[in-house]
């Protein structure tokens, strides 16, 4: 069923939408559908408010069909209303089984989810989600703009998500528990976390970032632009090719990416870095470019990484680049394989400018090259670990203390 919007759309009461295939948009101009504003309409009631849209069954709904013109359907939330304690929630609620698109012509913007201390986000999915077109200026818990669980979130090239807000994890996605994330291409940026992930939060799930760009997201503590762990598989880039990851700023470690991270006996996962660039991030304390983490009891931190460029990233404790922990290992064995990548231009207040390793690492057909450590070790720190390089290059690396080129 083809809906179209010919005029702005005020939702006083929740929308159930059990079965069917709806395509909704916007007709003769832009239109609006958003959330009422009034705490006193059924929409706002009670102290658990719900979704304004809640799908279940077989349902099917793309907003903003591409197909039928180019006016923008915006769905909004009314989040400048709700003030002092009173309850917003999000957007759309989509059940297991259940399917939607926000599509080139969609605009989701100003949702407040502040209904419960227990995470809640301007998309909720356990279904299949799409994005095509925008987010923006959302602000929840567990995900500032989408949040899902045993799910499949698809972000395609053209899309973006800008300015979000969670007070938990995930500035922009929040993704667990065997959900499934792909990154066509896309934007996220400017979204903040009060925690992990500024841009992205990933645990006990796979995610693959084909291309696109994370930039200019914030991490409270963990993991700027990316945070991935609890057993989760990352995969970013392919065959050289890949996504932008810079500007991004976590205040404890891994300013570009976190990954293999989470605490507890099932912190770990495996991490696949095969291209892109990891550029200009920042770090608080360690590792401004990638943090890797150690293995637990019950998951391994496994990583490989080919034909990627860790350039640029600072941190102030040490690690500017990447840093390999003591318990991390290979994905084809107990040693890590790094091939044909480029790490330059890094710097650190401490030690390890461009690599810092506690583990055995074999570095193949690289170049180390014009990293800067304020401590030793401006190309390469090793601390109880075995480094092999092999035709490799290492030059004009700096340290103020020693091992300007390997310490």
């Amino acid at each position: 069923v083809y809906v179209g919007i010919d005029n702005d759309i005020t939702i006083k009461k929740n929308i159930y939408v059990k079965s069917g295939k709806f395509r909704l948009f916007a007709k003769s101009q832009s239109r609006y559908i958003k959330r009422s504003g009034s705490v006193t309409d059924n929409i706002n009631s009670g102290e658990y408010p719900n979704y304004c849209i809640n799908m279940a069954g077989n349902a099917n709904i793309e907003f903003g069909c591409d197909a039928m013109g180019t006016n923008i359907l915006k769905l909004g939330g009314n989040k400048s209303k709700f003030v002092d304690n009173e309850k917003s929630a999000g957007w759309l609620y989509m059940a297991s089984g259940t399917k939607a698109v926000l599509d080139k012509d969609c605009l989701m913007t100003n949702v407040l989810n502040n209904k419960s201390e227990q995470g809640g986000s301007a998309i909720c999915s356990y279904g299949l989600l799409t994005i095509n077109g925008g987010i923006t200026n959302c602000e929840g818990s567990d995900g500032g703009a989408i949040g899902i669980q045993k799910g499949k979130l698809t972000i395609n090239s053209g899309a973006y998500i800008r300015n979000c807000v969670s007070k938990t994890e995930g500035g922009a996605v929040f993704a667990h528990k065997n959900s499934s994330v792909t990154i066509n291409g896309g934007e996220i940026s400017g979204c903040i976390s009060q925690e992990e992930g500024g841009g992205l939060f990933v645990s006990e799930s796979t995610c693959v970032i084909k291309d696109g760009v994370i930039k200019d997201n914030y991490a409270g503590t963990s993991g700027g632009g990316i945070f991935s762990g609890f057993g989760t598989t990352l995969t970013i880039g392919s065959k050289g090719k890949g996504p932008t990851i810079s500007g991004n700023r976590a205040m404890t470690i891994g300013g570009g990416l976190r990954c293999n991270g989470g605490q507890g006996d099932n912190a770990g996962g495996i991490t696949y870095l095969y291209g892109g660039t990891i550029t200009n991030n920042y770090a608080a304390e360690n590792s401004g470019g990638v943090s890797c983490g150690k293995s637990s009891i019950n998951c391994k931190s496994k990583i490989a990484l080919k034909n990627i460029t860790i350039s640029n990233n600072c941190s102030i404790a040490g690690s500017g680049g990447i840093r390999f922990p003591k318990t991390a290992m290979g994905t084809g064995g107990s040693e890590i394989e790094m091939s044909e990548c480029r790490i330059y231009g890094n710097e650190t207040k401490a030690n390890g400018a461009g690599i810092m390793c506690y583990c055995s690492l074999k570095v193949i057909n690289s170049s180390i090259k014009n990293n800067y450590a304020v401590g030793n070790g401006g190309g390469i720190y090793i601390n109880n670990g075995i480094v092999n390089v092999q035709n490799s290059t290492v030059e004009n690396n700096r340290a103020d203390k020693k091992g300007s080129g390997v310490y």
